[in-house]
C-alpha cells in the first residue's frame, strides 16, 4: 500500500480561520462532511467540529449547557442516514446529533448503566461501546 495527500485540512476556506486545536478522532459523513474531535486544551475539554469537504466549518458542539463535568470526547460514529452518535467520558454519556448539528438526545447514560464509555463501532444497527472499565457493551439501535 501507499498513500498520497489529496487534501490538507488547517484552515476555514471562507476566512481562513484554524479548523482545530488537536484533533483527536475523524470519520466522515454519508453526506461526504468531516467529524472530527478536537481537544481543546490540557484539561481534555473538547469539541466537534464538522468540516465540509471544501474546508467550510459546517458547525461545532461542545456539549450541553446542563452537563456538569468537561465534555471530553473519546469517539464518534456516523449512521447511514447522517446521524452523529458519540461518547461523552467524563459524564457517562452518549449524544446523538442530527447531521445539521442539532442535539437530539441523550442516547445511553449512566442511568442506562453505562460508565466511562471511550470507543465506538456501529455496523447493521448494532452500537459497540467500549468503556472506561475495560467492558464492552453492546445496543441494538431502534429507529424512531
Amino acid at each position: 500500500m501507499a498513500g498520497n495527500t489529496i487534501k490538507t485540512y488547517t484552515k476555514d476556506e471562507k476566512d481562513q480561520t484554524k479548523l482545530f486545536t488537536f484533533p483527536d478522532r475523524i470519520t466522515q459523513n454519508v453526506n461526504l462532511d468531516i467529524c472530527v474531535v478536537d481537544v481543546l486544551d490540557i484539561d481534555f475539554s473538547c469539541r466537534v467540529v464538522v468540516v465540509t469537504p471544501d474546508s467550510t466549518i459546517r458547525f461545532t458542539y461542545q456539549g450541553r449547557p446542563e452537563l456538569d463535568k468537561t465534555f471530553f470526547v473519546g469517539d464518534t460514529v456516523c449512521d447511514s442516514e447522517g446521524i452523529i452518535i458519540l461518547t461523552d467520558l467524563y459524564n457517562h454519556s452518549i449524544h446523538v446529533l442530527s447531521s445539521e448539528g442539532y442535539f437530539m438526545k441523550f442516547l445511553i447514560t449512566a442511568d442506562d448503566g453505562v460508565a466511562g464509555p471511550y470507543s465506538l463501532a456501529l455496523y447493521n444497527k448494532t452500537l459497540w461501546v467500549g468503556c472506561k472499565a475495560g467492558v464492552i457493551k453492546l445496543y441494538k439501535l431502534k429507529c424512531d
